[in-house]
């Protein structure tokens, strides 16, 4: 059996559908069982490179990691029981400003301070410099520019839609 995983940006926001034609179903992922979990990626890279880091990050092979890019006309064809075995699914949107890339993880089966360690720890010792969410006044660290991760805030004033600028003050 084949579902399909479908984006949707109809409305300004992203929706991840899951289309399956033998449960008949539609839902969507990361919004019922597992935890979304988001992050910059502060330069660009290739999706590959997205996917290599992940694995690393999440402890999680490879072949088990499905990265889409939101500005592909994405509509993948997947098996159901090939997305069940999926440990992650990863939306990336290419973003403007300070960061390149903003990346929705969905079917993680762990915590979000887990993940934000373990995004952490990736990010230092791959010096992939990322900006990984620490509070709710728009705090985020930069990891993986230098050798301990610095506290940086969004600055809303100057930032807008799929466009992120950071400073060091609030």
């Amino acid at each position: 059996t084949r579902g399909r995983l479908k984006l949707d940006f109809s409305d300004g926001l992203l929706w991840v559908w899951y289309i399956s034609a033998w449960l008949n179903a539609t839902c969507r992922l990361g919004r019922y069982r597992y935890p979304i979990f988001d992050f910059l990626i502060k330069y660009p890279i290739s999706i590959f490179e997205i996917k290599e880091f992940l694995a690393a990050a999440l402890n999680c092979p490879f072949d088990k990691i499905l990265v889409v890019s939101s500005g592909e006309n994405a509509d993948p064809e997947i098996a159901d029981e090939e997305l069940d075995k999926l440990c992650c699914l990863c939306i990336g949107t290419e973003v403007e400003g300070d960061a390149a890339w903003l990346l929705n993880l969905y079917r993680i089966e762990t915590t979000d301070d887990e993940i934000e360690k373990r995004i952490i720890a990736a990010s230092q010792t791959k010096q992939i410099a990322c900006y990984v969410p620490n509070d709710n006044w728009n705090g985020y660290l930069l990891t993986g520019s230098s050798p301990t991760p610095i506290q940086v805030y969004e600055d809303e004033e100057v930032a807008g839609e799929n466009k992120y600028i950071f400073t060091n003050a609030i």
